[in-house]
């Protein structure tokens, strides 16, 4: 499978204490749709039950056996340790660093395969078993070194990743990057110094410049773990608006296939507001797996995503004339059953009277295939929006 037809990404919202409070279920599903793999980034398996709510045992099933969905659960994240590693008793290199000077290691949740269990203990047999074979693993030591490999060869380089990542961090605090000098000297091994002049002409103390700086360097790092779990999982990950300056200059096509990410899911979002469907809400839509796994293997989804990612180019106008107009209607109506009906009695010529025998030969049928299939060809976009995507949801009672 081509790896643009798989998505690494989360769903879980969380509160400020990163419990898991709800799941955007409109993003769950439009991936659902739009990709041919879904690979969840799970939060201990949380999100997935509270998407039992909307999906309800059997449907979470479907999604697992159809290879829809898959699951991710472990946690990797990249803290900089040189001010602590003296206090932790690391092996090797512990000393103490200074304000400016960084050092790096890969952090990661202990227990993991315990609360990986606790979580799939919440869940029926059924449920259990189709989650557990759906979880994907990695081999950690691999990992931890595809990520700095690319890390640091980031910061040992000449590319200017290192300055836009502080500009993007200067302008999150209202300062304009105008004259931003930085470098990155490797003053031990994996020991890193930062030399700039963020203190002379911006006016920011050692604290602040050692903060920025930090902030800075865990951004690249923290993407090229996304990229290190793109190639575990041979999937793309989602990338910010934010990351999208990082990547110029640093593997330019993978970087616009993940950027494409966030714009089609976004066209997806525009389109269906622009047709005036609601989107699903977590707690009060139910989704019907069977017709939205039916939905994403039919040619009309097929058609839709094919024209959704040339839509970039249209106006809200265009796209609402496209929905809304006349002839879209007419060929949508056609193609309905009471639709149907009207063609045949017209082409018989036969009055369109309550209790009229109807009796209609050959000719009326060649005539109705002459209009499905010549003059009213049924318009997959107007048909994907008015009528299949909205018939996957229901209101609970």
């Amino acid at each position: 499978m081509s790896m643009a037809r798989r998505l690494l990404a989360p769903v879980a919202i969380q509160a400020k204490d990163n419990t898991v409070v709800s799941v955007n279920l409109g993003s769950f599903v439009r991936r659902i749709l739009l990709f041919e793999t879904y690979v969840l980034q799970s939060v201990w398996l949380n999100d997935i039950q509270l998407l039992r709510q909307s999906f309800g045992d059997s449907g979470l099933i479907q999604l697992f056996k159809s290879g829809a969905l898959k699951l991710y659960c472990e946690s990797f994240t990249i803290g900089e340790t040189g001010r602590v590693r003296a206090d932790l008793r690391f092996a090797g290199n512990n000393k103490r660093l200074p304000l400016g000077s960084y050092s790096f290691s890969m952090l990661r949740v202990q227990g993991q395969q315990q609360k990986i269990e606790k979580g799939l203990a919440r869940f029926g047999t059924s449920l259990q078993d189709e989650a557990a074979n759906s979880l994907l693993y990695i081999e950690p030591q691999g990992f931890t070194k595809q990520v700095f490999d690319g890390f640091y060869a980031d910061l040992r380089g000449t590319s200017d990743i290192v300055k836009r990542a502080v500009e993007i961090e200067l302008r999150s605090l209202g300062i304009k990057p105008k004259q931003l000098r930085v470098e990155i000297e490797e003053i031990d091994s994996e020991d890193f110094k930062a030399v700039h002049n963020l203190q002379s002409q911006y006016g920011l103390s050692e604290a602040k410049s050692h903060d920025v700086i930090l902030k800075s360097l865990l951004a690249i790092g923290g993407l090229n773990q996304r990229f290190a779990e793109m190639i575990v999982h041979s999937a793309l990950s989602g990338i910010t608006d934010n990351d999208l300056p990082l990547l110029q200059g640093k593997l330019k096509l993978v970087a616009g296939l993940a950027g494409d990410v966030i714009r089609s899911e976004k066209r997806l979002e525009r389109v269906v507001g622009l047709a005036g469907l609601p989107d699903p809400v977590f707690g009060e839509t139910r989704v019907d797996v069977e017709k939205l796994l039916r939905l994403r293997d039919s040619d009309e989804c097929r058609a839709f995503r094919d024209w959704l990612a040339q839509s970039d180019s249209l106006s809200d106008k265009e796209i609402r004339e496209r929905i809304n107009s006349l002839s879209s209607k007419i060929k949508l109506f056609l193609n309905t059953v009471p639709g149907k009906l009207t063609r045949f009695l017209v082409s018989g010529g036969l009055p369109l009277t309550p209790g009229v025998g109807l009796v209609l030969g050959m000719g009326a049928s060649i005539v109705d295939a002459f209009i499905l299939d010549k003059l009213a060809p049924k318009d997959g976009i107007v048909s994907f929006l008015s009528d299949s995507y909205p018939s996957v949801f229901k209101r609970p009672r």
